[in-house]
């Protein structure tokens, strides 16, 4: 799911700004890379604990599994997002 997010990204990326993407990172690459991961993370970990609430609220297992997945697939959005936004923000 990560590698469908990025290539549209990529994509977009590509369409905006007429550019490639770099394969050469420097320290602001990967403070960006990790300010992008922590963000993924935490709304993972939101999702997660969501998941185990529905499961204890004695929700079926379906609605956890859907949650499970959103989160994820958000978290990815959204990872993807703010290194777009930091990049362009300059930090």
């Amino acid at each position: 799911m990560q590698i469908i997010v990025h290539i549209v990204f990529a994509i977009i990326n590509k369409i905006v700004t007429q550019e490639d993407l770099s394969s050469i990172s420097d320290e602001r690459d990967k403070m960006i890379e990790l300010k992008a991961v922590r963000i993924a993370h935490w709304i993972f970990i939101i999702g997660f604990m969501l998941s185990m609430g529905f499961l204890a609220m004695g929700k079926e297992i379906w609605v956890m599994l859907i949650t499970l997945i959103a989160s994820g697939f958000l978290a990815s959005i959204i990872s993807e997002t703010a290194k777009l936004y930091f990049y362009r923000s300059g930090v």
